[in-house]
């Protein structure tokens, strides 16, 4: 299992987005992948040891994908019957059915901690995913295609494009955290400069 320490990284170091590809193998609590197959783990009351049940994993995902599509489908169409479609709030306030430009710095820090939100789910983060060892939800040990069409069943889109990277994502964009004239690196840091030095008691 990863150690969480792998994914705190140093200022300025550019984490791995390959890592947010489909897992072909993931030791999921209570079962595991053979040969294709997902291998739930019994204990066995008696002896104390656990045996295995293997059931297709194809027949599995589909059961699983037609219980919870209808299921979000149901959900969403009861939520736009009691509120109306779903409004998106735009940088000026406003509230609109049309989503409002990606915000690159948004994407930027999705990119960033990607690895780490994801380590976090497939580790009892995600009740679904520990069950049944996949979630449509956030596009875990399923297709990019299944993921989608999941995600559509409530008028959304993934995180992820085609291409693999995050959408809106600008490599472009300074870092709000690395400007020097943002309030972190200049009122904020004064302030806690002298706390420390013991010049005044509060940071704020």
């Amino acid at each position: 299992m990863p150690k969480l320490r792998e994914y705190v990284q140093g200022p300025g170091h550019d984490i791995s987005f390959s890592s947010l590809k489909p897992v072909a193998t993931v030791p999921t609590p209570g079962c595991q992948y053979s040969g294709g197959q997902l291998v739930k783990l019994k204990l066995d009351a008696t002896s104390g040891q656990q045996t295995r049940q293997e059931e297709p994993t194809r027949a599995v995902a589909e059961e699983h994908f037609s219980a919870a599509s209808k299921k979000l489908h149901d959900a969403y169409s009861k939520r736009v019957r009691e509120h109306g479609p779903r409004r998106f709030r735009w940088p000026d306030g406003s509230l609109k059915e049309e989503k409002p430009p990606p915000n690159p710095y948004a994407a930027s820090n999705r990119r960033k901690w990607a690895p780490l939100i994801r380590h976090c789910r497939e580790y009892g983060g995600d009740r679904v995913f520990e069950n049944t060892g996949q979630s449509f939800r956030y596009g875990l040990n399923v297709s990019p295609a299944i993921h989608f069409e999941y995600l559509q069943q409530a008028q959304l889109e993934p995180e992820i494009d085609e291409k693999g990277e995050v959408r809106g994502f600008n490599p472009n964009a300074i870092d709000p955290m690395r400007d020097p004239e943002h309030a972190l690196n200049s009122f904020y840091k004064e302030k806690a400069k002298a706390v420390f030095d013991d010049k005044r008691g509060r940071l704020l």
